[in-house]
């Protein structure tokens, strides 16, 4: 069988999500080619790009990155006939740096690709991949631009219910979101799930991860049983697709441990925060900001328990971590910060408290101006500590 019908049929597993299938019949397709003494073909390029794809979606990510920087090196000697391939490999390898939280390089990754001559729709591939490493690092003015680009060129060319069109519509709802739009959210991802079932893909990875977001925007609401419903249906599909090592079924655990952090079921919550914890750890590594994310989020549990001292510590350990990934004046830092100046205040050190509220303030006030509705819940928590220490005015004005 020749290279590229095992390529083709490598291509129609992976859409199956039959991973192991697909990569076994790609590296036997790699193998002709090499055997052919062909290193340097656009069927190479596609052989390690998917081969890219399998190890990503199986949370193989130094695999994933190196296949991708293979392709890249390959197609930037191979002349500009193929730039276009080039620029597909340069999206393909920012997908790979972004599950890995590396999102400057992912980035510039697709900047790069953005600037390269491709088709429209793959230039849209890139548009909604940037949209969501902006939406990633909390930059949800630039994310939504750049999403509605991207969804612009796909209602253009695209069948209204297109999975594509439906993808950078959730991508849109987890603005929503995050900025308390949860009827806009759900509205959307409804939609998605809508255009799943329709395609035949109610139970893929896909279907979970929509199924996730939606559950966190009903939580988001107070509607707990739905939310757990959606939630444990995706854990299943998770676990049925990719398997229970991998980040995509930890982020629904830590999604279904929210939930039960809000009934007050703590021990549920912190067991599954720390099973989330671990295969972060592992897949993509103690220092991402994924981890630091569960470490505040088993912090605020502590705190629950009054054990100060090891939520003191998570929290320390998370602001390290996105300092050190994001810089010291990045919002991504303001989290962390928040819940040490709450820890001060509820153990009395309000001129600590003060400082480091201040500091968050000072953040975002920078990064998204004085009037953004990020800066209310800081405004708060000033008039709170002015209250504290018997500043009446100041906490009046």
């Amino acid at each position: 069988m020749r290279a590229s019908v095992r390529a083709d049929i490598g291509i129609l597993w992976i859409a199956q999500e039959r991973y192991s299938d697909a990569e076994q019949i790609f590296l036997s397709a790699l193998q002709i080619e090499q055997e052919a003494g062909k290193s340097t073909t656009e069927l190479r390029s596609t052989i390690l790009t998917y081969l890219g794809l399998i190890c990503r979606e199986q949370a193989r990510y130094p695999e994933a990155e190196q296949r991708l920087l293979e392709t890249v090196k390959l197609e930037e000697t191979a002349g500009s006939e193929r730039v276009a391939i080039l620029a597909e490999s340069l999206t393909t390898l920012a997908s790979i740096l972004r599950r890995q939280n590396r999102y400057a390089e992912a980035e510039a990754s697709l900047q790069r690709s953005l600037s390269l001559k491709q088709p429209e729709l793959h230039q849209a591939i890139a548009l909604n991949l940037l949209g969501v490493v902006y939406t990633n690092v909390d930059q949800y003015e630039k994310a939504e631009t750049t999403l509605q680009e991207a969804l612009a060129i796909r209602t253009k060319a695209l069948p209204e219910n297109n999975y594509q069109i439906a993808e950078t519509i959730g991508n849109l709802a987890a603005i929503d979101t995050s900025r308390g739009r949860y009827a806009d959210a759900e509205a959307k991802l409804r939609k998605v799930l809508d255009v799943l079932d329709a395609s035949g893909a109610g139970r893929s990875s896909n279907a979970a991860l929509y199924s996730a977001l939606l559950s966190h925007a009903l939580m988001s609401q107070g509607r707990l049983d739905e939310a757990d419903t959606l939630i444990r249906r995706s854990l299943d599909l998770y676990q049925l697709r990719l398997g229970t090592l991998n980040p995509a079924y930890g982020n629904a655990l830590k999604t279904l441990a929210s939930i039960e952090m809000l009934r007050e079921q703590d021990r549920q919550a912190e067991d599954h925060f720390r099973e989330a914890l671990g295969i972060d750890e592992k897949t993509i590594g103690p220092q991402s900001p994924a981890v630091a994310g569960t470490l505040l989020n088993l912090a605020s549990l502590s705190s629950r328990a009054g054990n100060w001292q090891t939520a003191k510590d998570n929290n320390e350990r998370a602001l390290a971590i996105n300092v050190a990934q994001f810089g010291p004046d990045s919002p991504m830092t303001t989290e962390a910060t928040t819940a040490l100046a709450e820890m001060a205040y509820t153990a009395g050190r309000y001129a600590d408290a003060r400082r480091l509220a201040d500091r968050v303030q000072q953040i975002r006030e920078r990064a998204f101006g004085v009037e953004h509705f990020v800066l209310v819940r800081g405004r708060i928590f000033a008039a709170r500590l002015d209250i504290s220490q018997g500043r009446l005015d100041d906490a009046n004005a």
